[in-house]
């Protein structure tokens, strides 16, 4: 299912959404994603004193077999997929003492049936577990629902609904400025002006309308009647403006400006929202821009590999020798949580980058060129990034290997990653830059802080002989693996 496109797209919404509404975001997925560790999440939120709000978005099959009587949400369980209804989450959250979760605000279940298996189950559906121990507003289809054109802009539609904080900075550096015409040297200031903006969309024309076709995929198991609704389709884009000012005399004092835009929440077609509260009947979320506004030098950078020091007693080299047979060993799923965790971040650190080189008052219209070929090629979403590195797994893994023996980190890996990918399928950009494709890539090994050499070697889909593969999920360098697992040999002697 990840390999589908409009997949990608409802992933990236999703993970955006949690980039603005949320301060922190857990993400479960694979064998990961099952009943207990949802539950536990959940307690654990509960517990928490610095939390005082949660999200939950779900993203899987709606299952409704009223033959068999089997009916929820698919999950994974010990080693298979898994049915879970409300009655699986009552006795999970007796189990774990959860008697209610009342900082949970939302949940999103975007998918088939839920509004149908609490129509016919009541007490025993997923939906009545959470009205029954939450205030949440739950947001949930009604019927079946179909991965199309309409679903993925009703999902857009949604998250990006609610109120926008927007930040105007005026920060006022003194500096001395020279009179062009006298040569005369007087006391100035420059003024920086960062604001946030809200680009807002409203159509009739359904963007992603393009996938309303015949394969669409079905969110749940079993048949029904696809039905198309016009309605208007909302695309919202957060944005920081930046603006740079030369002034004469003393700087007076620096501040910060905040006001909010809110935008209406629109319930899709085929939408319901449950509560046993009245006042969580209208959902507002509150977005703001994450990322740091430009100022030259603060790029983002991948984090140094720590080298631990374990001491030379016998619990020291047994620790040591212990680090080492890990560090001969990874595993491929190890990459795509790199990607997950810094995807953002290279995203944000290349749109400032653009931001900063673009900059001059007649080169400004080409930042959205730039930037609407990147949306449309490497930043469709982490799972674009992943699917890349999938295409060509036995030379990312040896690069990554080589990373790790170096001393460097995953995160260094998904920059090089980005960079190989906007060669490959941005190269469009380079009409705007005026550049060859090697001086665009050294650019952005320098502003990413990634040796150019690691982006060469996927490139050149250069593979490390050295490297074995266990059923593509692990990787390691025998000679390496057996002069560790000697060392620790040793270290328990």
């Amino acid at each position: 299912m990840f390999s589908d496109e409009r997949t990608r797209i409802v992933v990236d919404e999703i993970l955006k959404f949690a980039e603005e509404v949320g301060d922190a975001a857990i993400i479960m997925a694979g064998n990961y994603c099952t009943a207990m560790n949802l539950m536990y999440l959940l307690w654990l939120a509960e517990q928490d004193r610095r939390i005082s709000e949660a999200y939950l978005i779900i993203l899987t099959h709606g299952v409704l077999n009223e033959t068999l009587q089997i009916h929820g949400m698919l999950m994974h369980g010990e080693n298979n997929v898994a049915v879970v209804n409300g009655e699986t989450l009552k006795y999970l959250a007796e189990e774990l003492g959860v008697s209610s979760l009342s900082k949970l605000k939302f949940v999103y279940l975007p998918f088939c049936n839920m509004g149908r298996e609490k129509e016919i189950y009541g007490n025993s559906s997923v939906i009545s577990f959470f009205e029954e121990l939450s205030d949440a507003a739950i947001l949930t289809y009604d019927g079946e629902t179909y991965l199309n054109g309409e679903y993925v802009a009703s999902v857009q539609s949604v998250l990006s609904s609610g109120t926008y904080e927007l930040v105007e900075e005026h920060v006022y550096l003194p500096v001395q400025v020279v009179d062009n015409f006298t040569n005369e040297v007087v006391e100035g200031y420059v003024e920086f002006r960062v604001v946030d903006e809200i680009e807002e969309t409203n159509s009739t024309v359904n963007p992603y309308e393009i996938y309303d076709n015949n394969d669409n995929i079905t969110l749940g198991f079993g048949l029904g009647r696809r039905t198309t609704h016009r309605q208007t389709y909302r695309i919202t884009l957060h944005r920081k403006h930046v603006k740079a000012i030369i002034h004469r005399g003393k700087p007076p004092r620096s501040y910060v400006r905040k006001k909010f835009k809110h935008i209406s929440y629109h319930i899709p077609p085929k939408c319901k929202v449950f509560s046993k509260s009245a006042k969580t009947s209208r959902i507002n979320f509150r977005h703001k821009a994450r990322s740091i506004p430009f100022i030259v030098g603060r790029f983002w950078r991948p984090p140094k590999a720590e080298r631990k020091n374990f001491g030379s007693g016998y619990a020291g080299k047994l620790a040591a020798s212990i680090i080492d047979v890990r560090n001969a060993i990874l595993l491929v799923d190890e990459i795509f949580n790199a990607i997950y965790r810094n995807y953002y971040g290279v995203k944000n650190a290349v749109y400032r980058w653009i931001d900063a080189t673009f900059n001059a008052p007649w080169s400004r219209w080409m930042r959205k060129p730039v930037k609407s070929i990147l949306d449309n090629t490497v930043f469709r979403g982490a799972n674009f990034v992943i699917n890349f590195a999938k295409q060509y797994l036995k030379t990312v893994v040896s690069v990554a290997y080589s990373m790790i023996r170096a001393g460097k980190t995953l995160s260094e890996l998904v920059a090089a990653l980005i960079i190989a990918a906007i060669a490959k399928f941005a190269n469009g950009i380079l009409k705007y830059f005026s550049w060859t494709m090697d001086r665009l890539l050294g650019a952005l090994s320098s502003v990413l802080g990634v040796d150019l050499s690691w982006v060469e070697k996927i490139l050149n889909n250069w593979i490390d002989s050295n490297v074995r593969f266990l059923n593509k999920a692990v990787a390691y360098t025998e000679s390496i693996l057996k002069s560790a697992a000697k060392k620790l040999a040793e270290a328990k002697k």
